[in-house]
């Protein structure tokens, strides 16, 4: 997880977040995993696995979903 990101360049963030969905694509088990931080010791572990919903299942008001799409 990211806490803090200095400087006004958001760049490196832009491509961690890429690089994130292009991995993510690459995966052919149709698996989202879920990690949370350990409440000990702060390492990431896996929680959980669920098959991702399609957006066009998720209701929002208004414009949100293009919001986020456009945002990531």
């Amino acid at each position: 997880m990211i806490s803090r990101c200095y400087g006004q360049d958001s760049t490196p963030l832009k491509n961690l977040v890429q690089a994130a969905i292009d991995h993510a694509e690459k995966k052919e088990t149709g698996v989202m995993k879920i990690f949370q931080v350990h409440r000990w010791g702060g390492r990431w572990e896996e929680c959980q696995q669920k098959k991702p919903r399609a957006l066009d299942s998720v209701v929002l008001d208004g414009t949100i979903a293009q919001d986020i799409i456009a945002d990531i």
